[in-house]
């Protein structure tokens, strides 16, 4: 979940009262079960709520790679076009999620649509622990929904 949350060393918070996705939103960060895994449990943002029609992978049809030997941006065609013209409708009880590394993230764009009764809980605070007395050194930052509704 970088930039959100650090690969290391960062704690959360995790609200149990939004379990089996009740009141969730759109921008929430939630944990839940792995649709391909459920023993594993992954953290990522609601991107789509039931019923929104949602575009798979929109960054497949703008990726630029950055050329090492003259660093200059470089755009790259996919292969096959139509593979990235794919939509899904979000069915009644399941929410599409994203993590917020968009390009080294695995969620619904790999595994799919997750099931509301797959929500563990909703992240709700995070701090950087480094050492035993650093819960009680650093502060806890709120987790915001930086969704904006246009």
């Amino acid at each position: 979940m970088l930039p959100t949350l650090a690969v290391v060393n960062d704690s959360a918070v995790v609200d149990k009262r939004y379990k089996y996705g009740r009141n969730v939103k759109m921008g929430d960060l939630i944990v839940a079960r792995k649709p391909t895994e459920p023993s594993s449990l992954v953290t990522k943002r609601i991107t789509g709520m039931p019923g929104d029609i949602i575009l798979i992978d929109p960054s497949k049809n703008s990726l630029q790679r950055l050329n090492q030997e003259n660093l200059d941006m470089q755009e790259i065609t996919p292969l096959d076009n139509s593979s990235y013209d794919n939509y899904v409708i979000v069915p009644k009880g399941h929410v599409w999620v994203t993590g917020d590394n968009l390009n080294a993230s695995l969620d619904s764009r790999t595994y799919s649509v997750v099931p509301l009764a797959m929500i563990e809980g909703k992240l709700v605070y995070a701090w950087y622990l480094t050492g035993m007395l650093s819960m009680f050194t650093n502060s806890p930052r709120k987790l915001a929904n930086t969704f904006v509704e246009e």
